[in-house]
């Protein structure tokens, strides 16, 4: 995804067209029945990104169709370009702060998602620990949830509150 939000104009020209679309794709969880994807082939040629998602039959117990129509309206009006271009500017915001080249994370930190988050594509508590560490010297823990995915906030909010709590309750005074 991230490859085709790097072609100007396209992305954002599928999804403000179909902001139903992909936001009833976007905000699922793992086990959110879907449809088959009517796209399959991996090639950008192939067509869209909305295509590639299958359309959920029910939503996920953490959103209500009030709160997915809140989500398309201000979409329909606002447009997806500004999300979009952060994922344009990787390159741009390295060269505009070289002085923070190898700077580390110094105040105490807590890693939380969901066991099945895409982002972190499959990697487990020790893995992810060691790709942190080196940038966050004061990583107390690596918590995943098991079995939800992105949006864990939503997802699993007592468990959320529960680990944010816990990490700060470690913190000194």
């Amino acid at each position: 995804y991230i490859l085709y939000f790097q072609q100007d104009g396209v992305a954002e020209a599928e999804f403000d067209a179909d902001p139903r679309g992909i936001l009833t794709r976007l905000y699922t969880s793992p086990d959110t029945p879907r449809e088959a994807p009517e796209i399959t082939d991996p090639k950008m040629s192939a067509g869209g990104w909305i295509p590639r998602n299958g359309m959920p039959t029910e939503l996920p117990g953490w959103l209500t169709q009030d709160e997915l129509d809140q989500y398309i309206e201000t979409f329909a009006k606002s447009g997806f370009r500004g999300g979009i271009n952060y994922y344009r500017n990787f390159q741009h915001n390295w060269a505009t702060t070289p002085e923070l080249s190898g700077a580390k994370v110094e105040v105490p930190a807590v890693f939380i998602a969901g066991s099945k988050d895409m982002v972190i594509r499959g990697a487990d508590a020790d893995k992810l620990r060691k790709v942190l560490s080196p940038h966050v010297p004061d990583l107390r823990d690596v918590i995943l949830i098991d079995g939800k995915g992105h949006w864990i906030q939503q997802e699993a909010p007592t468990e959320v509150n529960a680990a944010l709590i816990s990490f700060l309750d470690s913190i000194e005074r």
